[in-house]
């Protein structure tokens, strides 16, 4: 298959919430929640890359609420927050 024509499928399983591009690792994750408009909050890990989807929404409802008092049209949420997961930070502390 080329290329392009797996790029075109991701653009459009990601329009259609089946999956979410990771924009600072260039890459594509499974939706948890592929049926409910959602934003997401990714912990993605520096070491070996997994990503994983934060279940919890407040901070994308404060995000919002801050947004509308700035008079800013929010269509889509994907926060990253870059660190090290649990067991790439176990095996950094007995290295």
């Amino acid at each position: 298959m080329a290329p392009a024509t797996v790029y075109r499928a991701l653009k459009h399983l990601a329009a259609h919430g089946v999956v979410t591009r990771i924009e600072s690792r260039n890459a594509y994750v499974l939706c948890q929640h592929p049926h409910s408009p959602h934003d997401c909050l990714f912990f993605i890990c520096r070491e070996c890359g997994a990503a994983t989807e934060a279940p919890d929404n407040k901070i994308s409802r404060l995000l919002r609420k801050e947004s509308e008092t700035l008079g800013f049209a929010v269509n889509r949420q994907i926060l990253e927050i870059v660190g090290l997961c649990k067991n790439c930070a176990a095996r950094e502390r007995t290295q």
